[in-house]
Parts: C-alpha cells; structure tokens; sequence
C-alpha cells in the first residue's frame, strides 16, 4: 500500500491534490459564467444603429472613398467624425440630433484647383434634427430636417451652398425574422436656399429603401443603408440609383464595425461608379 506523506504540521499530503481540485472547479464555474452572459448577450435584441427610427448616444468614425467616372479628376477620400445624440423632449416624441464634420482628400478641379492635384481640407457641415413618434412597438415614424452649410476650404470639397434637406422616415420591425430585423424607408428633399451664386444650384429627392437583416453571433446585413439613391429635380428628374451593402457586427454591445460597398444600377448623372465605406461607432 502506498505511502502518505505527511507534512510537518501533521497534514497529510493529499490536501495538495484537493486544493488543486477546487482551484479547478473555480476556474471551471468562472468560465461557465463568462460563457452564459456571451449567450444571454447573442440572445438579447441589440441595437445596431441601423435603423433611423432608434437613435442612440453614438459617435462614428468613417472613411469613405468615391470613384467618380464623370470627372477627369475622380478620387474622393472621406473622413467623417459623426456624432449623435437623442433627447427626451416628450416621452412620446424625442428628438434625435447629428453633427457630421468631413476632411476630404480629393483631386477634383475647380477654381482652387486648376490643376488637379490632391488637396485636403473640410467639407460641408451637416446638422440634423428629427423627430420620432413610436406609433406601436412594431411601427415607428420619424420627421425633421438636416442644414448643410458651405464650410469647405476649398470648392471641390463642398457645394457652397446653404441646403436644407427635410427628411421623413418610417421603420417597421419585422416579427418573423431574427430579433432586431427591420425595414424603413427614408425620403428626403436636398435644395439649396442661399450661397455662391455661381456655384450649382441644388434641388433633388435622396432615399433609401433600407432592409436590416440581423445575424446569429451579432453580425448582420444591411441593404440600402445609404440615401445615396436619388432623382435629380434640376434635370429633368434623372435618376441615380446604386445597390448598397453593408456587413458588419457587434464587437460590444457599445462598439459596432462594418463595411459599406456601392455600385451603380443606373447612374443617369454625377453619381458614383464604386463606393466603400469603412465604419467604427461607439454607443454610449
């Protein structure tokens, strides 16, 4: 029969073996409990911004890049800072408010630059605010408007023009896909009001038909997720018409990425020929 050994406080040395037993039985339930709340989180309907009818607190840091074929000189790099922020005004109507500073990097002509080379600078500042009424935990409304003002330091980086943009919007959560799957339409009016007078006048009609399709493990899929789709009231209501898709996820129920591609289905004027966009938000 073996042996027990004994320590020199008269502790036999199997208590060893039951120390590291109950080490491992605590490890054991940490990592079972670290796995239950993964699970109760992948459960859990998380919002992912997509969706213009639920605001949250958020800011976004974006790049974007334009290939623009109806120009000599066509490549747009654009780094947005965005912003957002809801306010309780009435429990029933809060208002969802948005700040959008763009940098550019561009090779575009125009009278700042002659010759094409790549300059960088601000574009327009854009300011929204809109309201939300939530007729039903189903279907949701949403109105406002967004200013776009001509801060740019250069023309090729903004329109020089003071725009006012109203904008409508409705959202429908659908009950027999994944949980926080929506549909929404939004519909905007894009005029310019004041500015540079020899600058292009503005007046077109933005929207987008967007669809969110939620994944298992918090990723999803987003179609449409840009009002880069619009009719053009200054020419004789030509249309340019993309096909837009996003993918992205949760990384934290506070932090979400994606990718953005966009291609034109009909590009009648002054719209892209490729379109991405990488995105980093962070929700508070």
């Amino acid at each position: 029969m073996r042996k027990m050994l004994t320590t020199s406080d008269g502790m036999q040395g199997t208590a060893a073996p039951q120390v590291d037993r109950k080490r491992r039985l605590a490890v054991l339930a940490m990592v079972a409990a670290v796995l239950a709340s993964g699970i109760v989180w992948a459960a859990a309907e998380v919002n992912n911004g997509q969706a213009p009818a639920e605001p949250l607190t958020r800011f976004d840091l974006r790049y974007q890049y334009q290939h623009r074929p109806l120009e000599d000189h066509d490549k747009v790099h654009i780094f947005t800072l965005r912003a957002d922020k809801p306010f309780v005004v009435s429990q029933r109507w809060p208002l969802a408010t948005r700040l959008d500073l763009p940098l550019l990097l561009t090779d575009a002509l125009s009278r700042d630059n002659p010759t094409g080379d790549h300059e960088c600078g601000a574009g327009d500042v854009l300011l929204q605010g809109v309201r939300i009424y939530t007729l039903h935990p189903t279907w949701a409304v949403a109105g406002g408007a967004q200013g776009i003002f001509p801060t740019a330091s250069q023309d090729q980086m903004g329109g020089g023009k003071y725009r006012l943009v109203p904008t409508g919007a409705f959202r429908l959560v659908l009950p027999e896909g994944s949980t926080g799957s929506v549909f929404a339409f939004l519909v905007q009016s894009d005029f310019d009001v004041a500015g540079d007078e020899d600058r292009q006048h503005q007046s077109a009609l933005p929207f987008a038909p967007l669809f969110n399709i939620n994944l298992p493990q918090q990723w999803f899929v987003t179609l449409c997720p840009s009002s880069d789709s619009r009719i053009n009231l200054r020419d004789d209501g030509k249309l340019f018409l993309p096909f837009n898709c996003m993918g992205g996820t949760m990384v934290t129920r506070s932090m979400v990425a994606s990718v953005e591609i966009g291609v034109p289905l009909v590009n009648d004027y002054e719209g892209y020929d490729f379109k991405r966009e990488a995105r980093v938000g962070f929700f508070f």
